[in-house]
């Protein structure tokens, strides 16, 4: 303060009353200028403001508008994209019931087929099957007593494997659907092949071949042995095919 003062006094001594006064004024001047700059500069901020405060009201105000806009733009391209899903979703089910009712009719058809087949094997079985399994017993008996005996007829045999055959072609359609087509054939061979050998031994015993004769029997009786095996599976695989019931029966 006191270094202050100093310079204070010796600035009024240089400069005189007159210098004084200037300087007061100079110095009022400059805070009037000061005063004025700032009150302008004041004034012009806060039109600033006013005009960003406008600006960015029309700013909000324009934005909430598109958006709006925009929203109901997407409301209704919604709307619109939900009815036609609706709409795909109802021809999608209706297309599918109308395949379930198609699938449930051809279902249906199929069964009455398949229960009319059914109960048409089951009468042949019933009907066609037991002469072919009578047939098959008998040959078997047949061929058990002549392979016993020394000098035998094989006409009944061969009459009755001549039955057989007729069967198997008569038969052919259901036999091998039953898987016994094969069986039966390979049977009836079996029996043709073992009469065939039962007459040759019959002629060569009336040709006093007896080395030969027992030879041929002995052939005949292993013959037999298969043919007595083959019909006990072949009866078993016809009674269970006989007893069977089709489905459409209780």
């Amino acid at each position: 303060m006191t270094l202050l003062r100093e310079i204070t006094q010796i600035m009024l001594a240089a400069v005189g009353s007159s210098g004084i006064i200037l300087l007061a004024g100079q110095f009022i001047l400059d805070k009037f200028v000061d005063k004025r700059i700032k009150f302008h500069f004041d004034q012009r901020l806060e039109a600033t403001k006013a005009a960003y405060a406008e600006k960015l009201a029309e700013l909000n105000a324009d934005l909430k508008i598109k958006t709006d806009a925009k929203l109901t733009e997407e409301q209704g391209r919604y709307s619109g994209s939900l009815e036609c899903l609706k709409a795909d979703l109802l021809k999608d089910i209706e297309g599918i019931r109308s395949s379930y009712i198609i699938q449930q009719e051809i279902k249906k058809a199929e069964l009455a087929v398949e229960t009319q087949e059914s109960i048409e094997i089951f009468k042949i079985r019933r009907d066609k099957y037991p002469p072919v399994v009578e047939l098959i017993y008998r040959i078997r008996n047949n061929a058990r007593d002549n392979v016993k005996n020394s000098v035998v007829s094989t006409e009944e045999l061969k009459g009755l494997i001549k039955q057989l055959e007729e069967k198997l072609f008569q038969l052919r359609p259901y036999l091998g659907r039953d898987e016994l087509h094969f069986k039966v054939h390979e049977f009836k061979n079996i029996a043709l092949a073992l009469s065939n050998r039962l007459s040759d031994r019959t002629n060569l015993f009336k040709q006093n071949q007896a080395t030969e004769a027992e030879e041929a029997g002995t052939v005949a009786e292993k013959l037999y042995q298969e043919l007595d095996r083959q019909h006990l599976q072949i009866s078993e695989g016809f009674e269970a095919l006989i007893a069977a019931r089709p489905h459409a029966m209780p």
